[in-house]
């Protein structure tokens, strides 16, 4: 049986971050899974280069305070992570987020994961899955994820930060290859089967999460949460069902379809259980649901598409550069133009965008669904 429990902490003060880590690893026995001397990755979300108070990647403060705790413990702790973006080194961005600084003054060896290379499985339908070898470097792994809502899957948790284990170029060619909430899911699910056995533990930073169009443009939204499991799945659904889920989200049908929700059990640090009332989803998804049997004409009629807010748009160009399908051209003044009939919807522009311009632009009949 897997453990999943939960504490209570106000606001990123490290100490009381340590703290409650401390007495959850305590509570659950899961620091058990660790021997002294092993080398250890820790795998925080850095979606993108922003700053922590943006809410985006998981705080530098969480990340600090884990090192320290995984420190006690006599692990050699590497800290790695692809970002977001089909061009963004991940040591600027974890020099942009502060998470460099936080985890190599806590005691840790920040590294750039694409020093690693690739590692090719097949799976049993023979798609090919990329995986960072960092995974062979290290005698575990401990998923440092952030509660946040995802425009493709829902929510974006443990399983799916795993997805950060795949090399840059290669998030992007699958956001193509794998548009739609079911066969992302399916794609998450084939990468987090290659890598759960190396996974310890998972601790989630929930203190401030982000609801609404997330990851990266939804509101943030103050639970003083944190939680730890000895497994993805379990934590994920255990979350799910705090946020009040109406039903399940893609990723957890398919990980209970592949029977990989294992059974668990929930703690509470004193005994603080925590509901979380109107926690907002992004507004994208009751479309993403429509049946693709109901054909074009609905499709056309019933969806979702970005724009261009070009009174915050910086003229950057990230949404271009991450556009898998390539639908996204600079105009003549500077700004992106979107072809829509070359664009997947995968709303990668909207997640990268470092100035929330991209917005999510309805249609008439999209209000009704």
């Amino acid at each position: 049986m897997a453990y999943v429990a939960f504490g209570k902490v106000e606001d990123y003060d490290e100490e009381k971050i340590l703290s409650v880590i401390e007495k959850l690893f305590s509570l659950t026995g899961i620091d058990r899974n660790f021997e002294p001397g092993e080398r250890i990755l820790l795998k925080p979300n850095v979606l993108a280069p922003r700053k922590a108070e943006m809410g985006i990647t998981t705080n530098p403060k969480f990340v600090s305070a884990t090192v320290k705790f995984l420190r006690t413990l006599g692990l050699e702790v590497i800290v790695s992570d692809s970002p977001g973006g089909a061009g963004t080194k991940s040591m600027f961005a974890m020099k942009e987020t502060g998470i460099y600084d936080a985890a190599v003054n806590a005691g840790a060896k920040v590294v750039p994961i694409e020093k690693f290379g690739i590692k090719t499985f097949k799976s049993d339908g023979g798609a090919k899955i990329h995986i960072s070898k960092i995974i062979d470097e290290v005698d575990g792994i401990v998923n440092l994820p952030k509660l946040k809502t995802h425009s493709l899957t829902l929510l974006t948790l443990a399983v799916k930060n795993c997805y950060g284990l795949v090399p840059g170029f290669m998030k992007a060619r699958y956001h193509f290859y794998y548009p739609t909430p079911r066969k992302f899911s399916w794609l998450l699910a084939e990468i987090y089967e290659r890598v759960r056995d190396k996974i310890r533990a998972v601790i989630l930073d929930g203190i401030v999460a982000m609801e609404g169009n997330g990851p990266s443009a939804g509101d943030l939204r103050k639970l003083g949460l944190i939680g730890i499991s000895d497994d993805c799945a379990a934590i994920d659904d255990a979350l799910e069902k705090m946020l009040g889920l109406d039903k399940p989200s893609p990723v957890i049908k398919e990980l209970k379809k592949r029977k990989l929700v294992p059974a668990y059990k929930v703690l509470w640090l004193n005994g603080e259980e925590t509901k979380i009332h109107d926690f907002a989803i992004p507004s994208n998804w009751k479309m993403r649901l429509i049946p693709s049997f109901l054909g074009t004409l609905a499709n056309r009629l019933i969806q979702i598409y970005p724009i261009v807010d070009e009174s915050l748009c910086t003229g950057c160009w990230e949404c271009a550069s991450s556009c898998p399908a390539n639908a996204i051209n600079i105009s003549s003044n500077g700004l992106p133009k979107f072809d829509y009939k070359r664009c997947i919807r995968c709303l990668c522009c909207h997640e990268i965008c470092p100035s929330k311009a991209i917005k999510l632009k309805r249609t008439f009949l999209t209000r009704f669904v």
